[in-house]
């Protein structure tokens, strides 16, 4: 298993593509449930893509081994739900000339390719990343002090639109809000739950 979201490499010579095979029961999807059924988290595409990009350049250029990835022009465009069955969905990388990489998270139904999401990848070096303005947290702690969330109640609120999370996607530990000219800001202090400690540094973007 190469990575628990980008298992095998099954490129061709047509493609660059790397599958996986969800039951339904790993944590991100059996943790996220919505009107009873499993949906694969929005994030776990971001991360597919990013190790997919990774897996796909390692060793291929010294730059790689010093670049970030970058994603842009994400859309989620339908929805991936585990059934009864598992499902085998599929990363496909598309490289132009400039270097950039079009990502294609895609199942197949009745021989036909079902795109579920769709984005733009590069690898950026480095230090354009080292560069990015850092932000202050205790001043953003302080312009949000018009209300206060728990985590439980959070989750109560999602259960009553039907969103059911799990020990493994409660991650929220506390929600603040604040109100600036007319505009709501929203500060979240998340923690991942203990029993999926272990397995952090499998993940970068982690579905949690």
């Amino acid at each position: 298993c190469l990575h628990p979201l980008v298992q095998r490499n099954t490129s061709t010579f047509v493609e660059q593509r790397f599958s996986s095979t969800f039951s339904g029961e790993e944590f991100f999807l059996a943790d996220h449930m919505i009107n009873g059924r499993r949906f694969l988290p929005g994030v776990v595409y971001l991360e597919m893509a990013r190790a997919a990009l990774e897996l796909a350049s390692d060793g291929q250029s010294s730059a790689a081994s010093h670049a970030v990835v970058r994603l842009t022009d994400v859309v989620w465009i339908r929805p991936i739900i585990v059934g009864a069955e598992p499902v085998e969905v599929h990363m496909r990388l598309l490289p132009d000339e400039s270097g950039r990489v079009t990502f294609e998270v895609y199942s197949t139904v009745n021989q036909e390719a079902v795109v579920h999401c769709r984005g733009t990848a590069v690898l950026a070096p480095t230090h354009e990343t080292e560069a990015l303005p850092r932000l202050d947290l205790a001043a953003l702690r302080e312009q949000c002090n018009w209300s206060f969330l728990t985590g439980a109640q959070c989750y109560q609120a999602f259960q009553t639109m039907h969103i059911t999370y799990g020990l493994g996607h409660q991650g929220i530990d506390a929600l603040y809000q604040g109100v600036e000219h007319g505009a709501v800001r929203v500060l979240a202090r998340l923690i991942l739950p203990k029993h999926l400690r272990a397995d952090f540094d499998r993940f970068t973007l982690h579905p949690s």
